[in-house]
């Protein structure tokens, strides 16, 4: 039987960390990046579609560099979902041309 005022007291849950994000977050951060980067080299024109060929990458680099030092897998996940999507609005593009 427990005798002790303190154990028999409920302890009060810690705070939950703010700085916290949630998991798929990071994913919809680069994606709407994607968005807007490619909506704006469109508006260019044709010198928009060779600043995309070289945006594309350097973001995916970006997040494969990332995904280890923040020891986060949704980077990872962000370099394969950048890399693909920027490949294909790229081919998309140089097919309309």
């Amino acid at each position: 039987m427990i005798t002790d005022p303190e154990q028999l007291e409920p302890q009060p849950e810690p705070a939950p960390d703010k700085k916290k994000t949630a998991p798929m977050q990071v994913v919809l951060y680069n994606l709407l990046a994607v968005f807007a980067y490619t909506v704006l080299f469109r508006m260019l024109g044709e010198q928009g579609v060779f600043l995309e060929l070289f945006a594309v990458p350097i973001h995916t680099i970006v997040c494969l560099i990332a995904a280890p030092v923040t020891r986060k897998w949704e980077w990872l996940i962000s370099a394969f979902v950048v890399a693909g999507i920027g490949f294909a609005t790229c081919v998309g593009a140089w097919s309309i041309q």
